[in-house]
């Protein structure tokens, strides 16, 4: 499931991940017992701020990373499209109530494609 993140310090954008996981941290000493394991989405207008537009603003890509993270830190659910173009999500989201963002795939910065 796709969620909106609250980040560390106050006045950024919410973040954008994918649950992979959930459990209970057991360590002697875990800081935080109930975490998440999220892979990382990351809105392209973040990447290239010269970007201006509906479709960019809307644009998230899927990064192969991931962590833990402690659960306090959901702040929501979000709504995330895969689609291979703005006009499709477009489609998609009819009848969504609400922000949702699209993503092409998962995105491979090496070879700068998805």
């Amino acid at each position: 499931d796709a969620v909106y993140l609250f980040p560390e310090s106050e006045g950024v954008a919410l973040y954008v991940g994918r649950i992979q996981s959930a459990f209970a941290d057991c360590r002697p000493g875990a800081s935080d017992a109930h975490c998440i394991e999220v892979r990382w989405f990351e809105h392209v207008k973040n990447l290239d701020p010269t970007i201006r537009g509906a479709r960019y603003e809307r644009e998230v890509l899927e990064l192969e990373d991931s962590d833990v993270n402690p659960i306090g830190c959901l702040a929501g659910p979000a709504v995330v499209f895969r689609a291979r173009s703005f006009e499709e999500a477009e489609v998609m989201a009819q009848g969504t109530s609400g922000e949702w963002l699209f993503c092409r795939g998962v995105f491979n910065p090496a070879t700068n494609s998805f």
